[in-house]
């Protein structure tokens, strides 16, 4: 048996000895940290696209299983139609309410380190990260686009099997 197997073991036990109600809130710190660190990665090694779309994968992958186990159907296929209507180059580049919200927090933060630390800032920097959220957003709405056509084409596909196809019942002619 190798030591890396009692090694691993010994570092799940710590994390399952803590109540649910602290693991829930650990785990979305690490989440956190995980987009932060990927998005200075990524500004770092001039990867900031690269690291931005696994960033927003990963988050993406993580809102989607939370969408698709807990709304109903026609919600999801609400969603699903929404979306469905940008394509991957307008959601980057159109799509204007997530532009607005993070210039609008961006001037927030602006204002609140400018208060808190009076100097000049790295402008470049910031409109780095914020060019790293936008394409992270743009890849989490990608992803979950994704998963709800997967999920409805599921249903579909069962109810076809099932029989329980929708049809439509023609009104009686006067």
């Amino acid at each position: 048996m190798s030591t890396a197997s009692p090694a691993f073991v010994s570092l799940r036990r710590p994390v399952s000895l803590l109540p649910a109600a602290l693991q829930a809130p650990l785990l979305g710190v690490l989440w956190v940290f995980a987009n932060v660190g990927l998005i200075a990665v990524g500004i770092k090694t001039s990867y900031q696209i690269t690291c931005s779309l696994v960033a927003g994968a990963a988050d993406g992958a993580i809102i989607a299983v939370i969408v698709v186990a807990t709304v109903s159907e026609k919600f999801q296929a609400g969603v699903t139609g929404l979306l469905g209507g940008y394509g991957y180059g307008n959601i980057v580049t159109d799509f204007a309410p997530v532009q607005r919200l993070l210039k609008n927090f961006h001037g927030l933060v602006d204002r609140s380190l400018e208060m808190l630390t009076p100097g000049a800032h790295d402008e470049q920097l910031h409109d780095a990260i914020q060019g790293a959220t936008m394409w992270i957003v743009a890849t989490v709405l990608v992803v979950v686009l994704a998963a709800l056509v997967v999920q409805w084409i599921r249903i579909e596909t069962t109810r076809k099997r099932s029989g329980a196809q929708f049809t439509s019942i023609a009104a009686p002619q006067p």
